[in-house]
């Protein structure tokens, strides 16, 4: 399985941030994840419906099962809701933040995301947990490092065994243009594999 990078919208409106996203999704963004926790039903309808449909099978929306279905995307929930009275949901990817957890929800679940694996470049005083970087080989669940994610981290998650990463402050929060900052990571992942 090739080393998957995804990318998370920002928390709150980006200028010209639709026009962005398809401008990753045409540089070969395979994964975006919309999170908007502070945005409506109908604001995330109309972003949903902005996105052509030959993107959405590539969009996993956070929270919103019937706007999923709707939109032709993949679900995606935080682990309290994923993993009820020891029961696993039906999603297609997790958010989970301790090994027991991702004990409950491997081979269960496609994939998940697991923070913070590195300082956070986007939320202040969030700083990594060292003891997520030990991550089971054998696993049926894959595993996505999400927390501090840009170029040089994302390089330190292929050397841990992280099956990918998730960006979110070195896409939307570092110098230059997202589009700009998401070519960097791809060329630096591309470099760690000819090596």
């Amino acid at each position: 399985m090739p080393f998957e990078v995804a990318v998370f919208s920002p928390e709150k409106d980006y200028p010209n941030e639709l026009e962005l996203v398809l401008d990753l999704f045409k540089a070969g963004l395979k994964r975006f994840h919309l999170r908007k926790p502070h945005s409506d039903i109908k604001s995330i309808r109309n972003y949903l419906s902005s996105i052509p449909k030959a993107y959405r099978e590539r969009v996993f929306v956070h929270y919103n099962r019937k706007l999923a279905e709707e939109f032709g995307c993949k679900l995606h929930l935080q682990y309290k809701l994923a993993v009820i009275q020891g029961k696993v949901q039906h999603c297609d990817s997790v958010s989970i933040h301790s090994l027991e957890e991702f004990e409950q929800i491997n081979g269960h679940i496609k994939s998940c995301t697991l923070s913070p694996i590195f300082k956070s470049i986007s939320k202040e005083n969030y700083a990594a947990n060292p003891a997520l970087d030990r991550i089971p080989r054998k696993r049926e669940t894959a595993i996505l490092a999400l927390g501090g994610v840009d170029a040089h981290t994302m390089i330190k998650s292929i050397e841990l065994g992280f099956n990918g990463a998730a960006c979110l402050g070195a896409i939307w929060h570092s110098e230059g243009e997202p589009l700009e900052n998401f070519q960097k990571i791809q060329s630096a992942i591309q470099l760690e594999i000819v090596e």
